[in-house]
């Protein structure tokens, strides 16, 4: 599962372990976070069902998706892929852009659930902290937080005692809480994988649209996430309409 993270060298080193095993890879978005295809790997791409026709059927939810404020990334190098953590993180946190962010939560957002994706650490530390000066419940989540306290937050969370959950990534894929209904993208991404699966967190069913606060332009770099997207083994079409 998630077989877009292949290409990383231990699991590349577990792939090649077994050579003559059938192997089946499956994914929402089939292709590495670099864009790269997946070809390397597999033989054979067999498409699923679309983003529509699982909506028709009732597995996702529609959609409202508010795009404020962008945020301007010329200049900023391209490091595996994707934008310069320490570069786009210069970029994105400050004051104006975090209150931004707050305010239209604010707005929009009052009485739901949502998980916040920041640049940095320092970054998700600062939105956490802006939250909660809103009188949003918001807790800041990262990597090396100890696995007790994260499963006490994370249960606190699906408890609902906590309105936002900041994080650098650590929710994009595999976390499934039913009552999140929120997106909020603070972090530029040149990635489709990780815009799509950080979408995704939102879109399970529930009785009321997702909605997807982007402060981060990568609605208009990379399209509404129920688009129509060629897929390939030899990596991604520009998306069609």
């Amino acid at each position: 599962d998630e077989c877009r993270f292949i290409g990383a060298a231990g699991w590349t080193a577990i792939y090649k372990m077994f050579p003559d095993a059938y192997h089946l890879g499956l994914d929402a978005s089939p292709c590495r976070l670099d864009g790269k295809g997946l070809g390397t790997y597999f033989k054979a791409l067999v498409l699923g069902p679309t983003y529509k026709e699982l909506q028709r059927l009732g597995h996702l939810v529609p959609f409202r998706v508010f795009a404020p404020s962008s945020i301007d990334m010329t200049g900023v190098k391209t490091s595996h892929g994707d934008y310069d953590a320490k570069q786009a993180a210069e970029r994105v946190d400050q004051p104006s852009i975090v209150g931004d962010i707050v305010g239209h939560w604010s707005k929009f957002c009052l009485g739901r659930q949502g998980l916040t994706f920041a640049t940095s650490r320092l970054h998700s530390e600062h939105l956490a902290a802006a939250y909660r000066d809103a009188g949003v419940k918001a807790i800041h989540l990262d990597g090396d937080t100890p696995k007790d306290e994260r499963r006490r937050i994370v249960a606190k969370f699906r408890r609902r005692e906590i309105d936002v959950l900041t994080n650098v990534d650590l929710f994009t894929s595999g976390f499934d809480v039913s009552g999140v209904s929120v997106i909020t993208m603070a972090r530029p991404t040149q990635s489709l994988p990780i815009y799509l699966q950080q979408c995704g967190r939102a879109l399970r069913p529930k009785n009321e649209p997702a909605i997807i606060l982007d402060h981060a332009g990568n609605l208009m770099r990379h399209g509404l996430p129920d688009d129509d997207r060629t897929w390939r083994l030899g990596g991604i079409d520009k998306k069609t309409k």
